[in-house]
C-alpha cells in the first residue's frame, strides 16, 4: 500500500513537471514571437531616419533572417509610395545581396522587381518576375504570400488593360485562402488572422477592378467592409485607398455629396501620415468635383498644391492629369497663357506615353482655347490632332476586338483538339480491349465486333458533329466581327461629315471677322479726309490684320476637298475627269451646293457677291446644259 502510495506520488510530480515544462515552453515561444514583431517594428521607424546605404546594417541587426526578410517586405512598397521609384530601385540591391540566396527572399526580390519593373512600363519583364515568384510560393504552405503575390500580377494586368485575367487571378487568390481557411487544425490564430486579412486586401482592390467594368454601384457596396476593417485596424493607407476609389465612384453615379464625403474622410486621414502619393490623388480627385460644379478657382488651388506633392515623388503620370486638370481651371477663368502652358505639358508627355483618351481631352481643350483666342489655324491644327488621337482610339479597339475573336477562336481550337485526343484514346482503349475479348471467346467475336463498329460509328458521329458546331460557331465570330466593323464604318463617316461641317462653318466664321474688319476700314477710309480718329484707326492691328488675311486661302480649299472627300469619296475625282471643262470656281460652286449651302453662304466662301453667285449659277446651266445640282446626281450615278 506505501508502495503504491510512493507510487502515484511520484507519477504525479512527473506530470506536473511536464505540465510546468510546456506551458513555459509556449510562454517563451510567445515571448520569442512578440520580440521579434517588436524588432522588426522598430527597425521600420528607424529606416525612415537613416540614409538607404545604411539599412544593411539595420537589416543584420535584426534577430534573424525571418525577421530580415519581413523587414524588407514591408519596407519596400512603403518606400516606392513616399519616396518614388529611384528609391524602390535602390532598395532592391541591397536586399538581394544580404538574403539573395535564400529561396523565400527570391520570391519577395521577385515579386518586388515585378513591381519596380512595372512602374516603368516594362510589363513584359515585370510579369516574368511575378511568374517567378508566383511559383515558388505556389510550392510553399506561405497561402498569404501566394495570394498576395496572385494579386499583384493581378494589378500588372490591371495596367495592361486586362481586366479579365486581372480578375482571374484574384479569384484564384481568394480561393486559396478560403481553402487554407477551411482547414482550421492547420493554423494559429496568428495565421488565420493573416490569412483574413490578406482576403480583405483582396476584396477592396476588387473595388478598383468594377470601378474600371463601369459597374459602379458594385464598387461601392464591395468596398465598404474593406474601409470600415482598415479604419478599425489603423491602416491609413488601404483606408484612404478604398475611400479614394468610393469617391471616384459616388462622382459616375452623380452622388457628389456622397463622394466630397469620401474624399475629405481620405485627405483627413492622409494629411497627418505624411502618405503623399495617396494624397495628391485625393486632392485631385477633389479638385475635379469642384470643377463640376465651377468652382474654378477653388480646384486651381487645390490642384497647385497636389502638384507641389507630385514634382517632389517626381511622378510624371500623375503630373500630365494635374497639369491638364489646372489648364482647364485656368482656361475657364480666363488664363489663357498659362492654360496654353499647362495644356502644352500635358500634351507632350501624354502623347510620348501614347495614352490616346487623355490625350484627345487635352486636343479638344486646346481647340477650344484657341477659338476664344482667335486663333483659328492652331484650333484647326489641333483638331487635326484630335482626329489623328480619335482614328488611333478606334483602330486599337479594332485590334482589341479582332485579337479577342482570335484567341476565343484558338481556345475553341484547342478544346476541340483536346477532345479528339481524348476521344482518340478512348477509341484506342475500347479496341485493345475488344482484342483481348477475342482472344479469350472465338465464340462471342462475331457479336463484340459489330457492338465495337457500332460505337466507333457513333463516335466519329459524335466527332463530325462537334467539327460542325464549331465550326458554326466560327462562322458567328466573322459574322459578329463584320457587322463591327460596319458599325465602326458608320461611325467613321458620321465623323468626317462633322469635321466637314466644323471646317466649314470655321471658314464662314473666318470670313464674317474679315468682312466685318473690311466694313470698318471701309466708314473710315475716305480720300482727302485728315481726321486724327480716323487716322488712328487706320493705324490699328485690325487694318493690319485685314492686309494681311485673305477671305479663304488655297490651303483652305485644299483642307476643305480633304474632308469633302472623306464624306462622299470618289465624287470630286469623277467630276473632274467626267467634266474637265469645270472651272475652279464652278467645281468649288458644285461642292458648296452639295453641302446645301445658301446663295449668301457661297458667295462668302467664293469672295463675290450673292449676284455674282446667281449669275454663276445661271452661266453654269447655260453652259453645261443642267444645273449643279442635276450634274452631281449623274456624277454620283
Amino acid at each position: 500500500m506505501k508502495k503504491l502510495t510512493r507510487l502515484n506520488f511520484s507519477t504525479g510530480c512527473l506530470l506536473s513537471l511536464a505540465v510546468l515544462v510546456l506551458v513555459a515552453s509556449c510562454q517563451s515561444e510567445k515571448n520569442q514571437l512578440t520580440y521579434q514583431k517588436e524588432a522588426v517594428e522598430n527597425a521600420l521607424k528607424k529606416a525612415d531616419s537613416i540614409p538607404i546605404s545604411g539599412l544593411s546594417a539595420l537589416a543584420e541587426s535584426l534577430p534573424g533572417a525571418a525577421e530580415q526578410d519581413s523587414f524588407f517586405d514591408a519596407y519596400i512598397p512603403s518606400i516606392y509610395m513616399r519616396k518614388g521609384l529611384d528609391s524602390l530601385a535602390a532598395v532592391l540591391p541591397i536586399f538581394e545581396k544580404l538574403r539573395g540566396e535564400e529561396i523565400f527572399a527570391q520570391s519577395i526580390i521577385f515579386e518586388h522587381k515585378g513591381l519596380a519593373h512595372q512602374l516603368s512600363g516594362r510589363f513584359d519583364s515585370a510579369e516574368h518576375y511575378y511568374g517567378r515568384s508566383i511559383s515558388i510560393w505556389e510550392n510553399t504552405k506561405e497561402y498569404d504570400k501566394y495570394a498576395k503575390a496572385l494579386n499583384a500580377r493581378a494589378a500588372l494586368y490591371n495596367s495592361k488593360g486586362n481586366l479579365d485575367q486581372a480578375m482571374a487571378d484574384k479569384f484564384k487568390a481568394l480561393e486559396i485562402l478560403q481553402n487554407a481557411l477551411d482547414k482550421p487544425d492547420d493554423l494559429t490564430a496568428e495565421k488565420k488572422e493573416k490569412l483574413e486579412s490578406t482576403m480583405i486586401e483582396i476584396r477592396a482592390f476588387f473595388g478598383g477592378d468594377y470601378f474600371k467594368k463601369k459597374e459602379y454601384q458594385k464598387a461601392v457596396d464591395i468596398l465598404q467592409t474593406p474601409t470600415a476593417y482598415y479604419l478599425e485596424k489603423g491602416n491609413i493607407r488601404m483606408a484612404a485607398l478604398c475611400l479614394t476609389t468610393a469617391a471616384v465612384a459616388y462622382e459616375e453615379l452623380n452622388d457628389l455629396p456622397k463622394a466630397y464625403e469620401s474624399c475629405q474622410k481620405s485627405m483627413d486621414l492622409l494629411r497627418p501620415a505624411n502618405v503623399q502619393s495617396q494624397l495628391g490623388i485625393s486632392l485631385n480627385n477633389y479638385a475635379k468635383l469642384l470643377q463640376r460644379e465651377e468652382k474654378w478657382q477653388e480646384a486651381l488651388d487645390t490642384l497647385k498644391v497636389a502638384k507641389v506633392i507630385f514634382e517632389k515623388l517626381n511622378n510624371p503620370v500623375a503630373l500630365a492629369r494635374i497639369n491638364f486638370n489646372m489648364g482647364r481651371s485656368q482656361a475657364r477663368l480666363g488664363q489663357m497663357k498659362e492654360a496654353e502652358d499647362n495644356f502644352q505639358f500635358a500634351y507632350t508627355l501624354n502623347d510620348q506615353r501614347k495614352d490616346y483618351p487623355l490625350l484627345l481631352h487635352v486636343c479638344n481643350e486646346m481647340v477650344q482655347l484657341n477659338k476664344r483666342k482667335g486663333d483659328f489655324a492652331a484650333a484647326l491644327n489641333f483638331q487635326e490632332k484630335a482626329n489623328v488621337v480619335s482614328d488611333s482610339i478606334m483602330n486599337g479597339e479594332k485590334e482589341k476586338i479582332t485579337k479577342n475573336l482570335e484567341i476565343k477562336y484558338e481556345t475553341r481550337e484547342k478544346e476541340a483538339q483536346i477532345i479528339a485526343l481524348k476521344l482518340e484514346k478512348h477509341l484506342t482503349n475500347q479496341r485493345n480491349g475488344w482484342i483481348a475479348a477475342f482472344l479469350l471467346s472465338l465464340v462471342g467475336a462475331g457479336a463484340w465486333f459489330l457492338r465495337y463498329r457500332h460505337r466507333r460509328e457513333k463516335a466519329l458521329l459524335e466527332k463530325d458533329l462537334e467539327t460542325q458546331r464549331l465550326e458554326n460557331e466560327v462562322l458567328l465570330a466573322n459574322e459578329n466581327l463584320n457587322r463591327q466593323t460596319l458599325e465602326n464604318a458608320a461611325h467613321e463617316l458620321e465623323l468626317h461629315k462633322s469635321q466637314l461641317e466644323e471646317f466649314t462653318a470655321l471658314m464662314l466664321e473666318k470670313n464674317t471677322q474679315i468682312e466685318g474688319l473690311q466694313s470698318q476700314f471701309e466708314q473710315i477710309a475716305h480720300p482727302g479726309e485728315s481726321n486724327p480718329v480716323r487716322q488712328k484707326a487706320l493705324d490699328s492691328d485690325d487694318v493690319d490684320a485685314l492686309f494681311q488675311t485673305s477671305l479663304v486661302t488655297e490651303m483652305d480649299w485644299q483642307i476643305f476637298q480633304k474632308h469633302f472627300e472623306k464624306v462622299f469619296p470618289g465624287t470630286l475625282g469623277r467630276l473632274k475627269i467626267q467634266h474637265p471643262e469645270l472651272s475652279t470656281a464652278e467645281l468649288r460652286l458644285v461642292l458648296l451646293t452639295k453641302m446645301g449651302l445658301k446663295t449668301n453662304e457661297i458667295a462668302a466662301l467664293l469672295g463675290i457677291s450673292p449676284d455674282s453667285v446667281r449669275k454663276l449659277k445661271y452661266r453654269f446651266k447655260k453652259k453645261m446644259g443642267v444645273s449643279e445640282e442635276e450634274l452631281l446626281n449623274s456624277v454620283e450615278e
